[in-house]
């Protein structure tokens, strides 16, 4: 089967939102009375935009595996498993650090004329991270309810993961631990 989405996500409390798409394609499914997991390709991009300060570009490409369940004729049980692969494409302008305030009313006097930012060139390669993802995924009739965690791997995926240390072979800073995400969530499916 092939699947296609697109969606928006919007930052509380500020300017910034995002816009995605995806595709996903199961390379193998439907074996549901033998012990064989389905396994599907997705790919997938986003773009955050509303900030002339933010220019921020991602897309993931990742291989899953799932397994499907009945349980008394009316319930669908589905754990899955996968990894990822997240490519970060991150450009920094000039960022305001006061942007509340406007240092042009206060005078030529003012402290905040030069309260401003940008950051190193260095910051502005490209980066790289692996994810790994687990969850389940219950539905009953129209009701589906799916958990999820997140693992999203420093920039050395080599085991050192120093904390502050640099690609290896780029001398892109890499300020990021390891992140792990829950989630929980509700929904319907039609």
């Amino acid at each position: 089967s092939f699947e296609v989405g697109v969606g928006a996500t919007k930052l509380l409390s500020s300017s910034l939102y995002s816009v995605e798409v995806y595709g996903k394609l199961a390379l193998h499914e439907g074996y549901h009375d033998l012990p064989i997991p389905s396994v599907a390709l997705r790919g997938s991009g986003a773009r955050v935009m509303g900030d002339s300060q933010v220019d921020l570009t991602m897309a993931q490409l990742d291989l899953s595996l799932s397994k499907s369940f009945g349980i008394a004729g009316t319930v669908t049980l589905v754990p899955y498993l996968g990894a990822a692969w997240l490519y970060i494409v991150s450009r920094g302008q000039i960022l305001d650090l006061s942007p509340a305030h406007d240092a042009f009313r206060d005078g030529p006097t003012s402290t905040d004329l030069n309260s401003n930012a940008v950051f190193p060139p260095s910051a502005n390669e490209n980066i790289t991270r692996w994810r790994f993802f687990g969850g389940l995924r219950l539905a009953y009739d129209v009701l589906v309810l799916t958990t999820s965690v997140v693992a999203t791997m420093c920039g050395d995926f080599d085991g050192s993961c120093p904390a502050y240390g640099a690609h290896k072979g780029t001398g892109v800073p890499d300020n990021a631990p390891t992140q792990v995400t829950f989630s929980l969530a509700a929904g319907f499916g039609f």
